[in-house]
C-alpha cells in the first residue's frame, strides 16, 4: 500500500464511523423502552464518535480532505436493509443488530487497513490511531453479536 491510500482509508473510516454514530443513535431511540440495549447503544456510539473526532483530529493536522456524505465503498448512501416481509416483532431489532455488525465489521478491516499503512509507512501517529480504535471496534462488533443470539 502506498501512502496515497492513507487518506482514502482516512475518509473511508470517518465517514463509516460517522454512518455508525448515526445508526446506533437511531437504535437506541427506537430501543428506548429496553434500557439495557438503550444504554448500550448509547455507550457504543461514544465510542465511535470518538474514534471519528480523533481521525477528524489526524486529517486536519495532514490537510487531508474529507468528503461529508455517509456513504457506502462506492461512494453511494447508506441503503436501508428492512423489508416489510420481515417487519414482524423481533426481526426489527436483529436487523438493527445486523446492521450495526455489518457496519463495525466494515471499520474494523478499514483499522486493519490503515494499520498496515502505517506500519509500512513507519507512521507511529496512524498505528497508535488503529491500535487504540480497532479494539473497541471489535468490541462493538461482539456486542452487537452477543445480542443477536441472545434475541434469538
Amino acid at each position: 500500500m502506498s501512502n496515497d491510500t492513507i487518506p482514502v482509508l482516512l475518509g473511508m473510516l470517518h465517514s463509516r464511523e460517522s454512518a455508525l454514530i448515526d445508526a446506533l443513535e437511531e437504535f437506541a431511540v427506537q430501543h428506548e423502552s429496553s434500557h439495557g440495549i438503550h444504554h448500550v447503544a448509547r455507550d457504543v456510539a461514544r465510542w465511535s464518535r470518538d474514534h471519528d473526532r480523533r481521525i477528524a483530529a489526524v486529517v486536519d493536522r495532514r490537510s487531508v480532505r474529507l468528503t461529508g456524505a455517509h456513504a457506502d465503498a462506492d461512494g453511494q448512501p447508506a441503503a436501508d436493509h428492512h423489508t416489510s416481509a420481515l417487519d414482524v416483532p423481533g426481526w426489527t431489532l436483529i436487523l438493527d443488530l445486523r446492521d450495526i455488525h455489518l457496519r463495525a465489521a466494515e471499520i474494523s478491516v478499514d483499522w486493519e487497513l490503515l494499520a498496515q499503512a502505517a506500519q509500512a509507512g513507519a507512521d507511529h501517529e496512524l498505528l497508535a490511531l488503529a491500535s487504540d480504535c480497532h479494539p473497541q471496534t471489535l468490541r462493538q462488533m461482539r456486542w452487537a453479536n452477543a445480542m443477536i443470539k441472545e434475541i434469538s
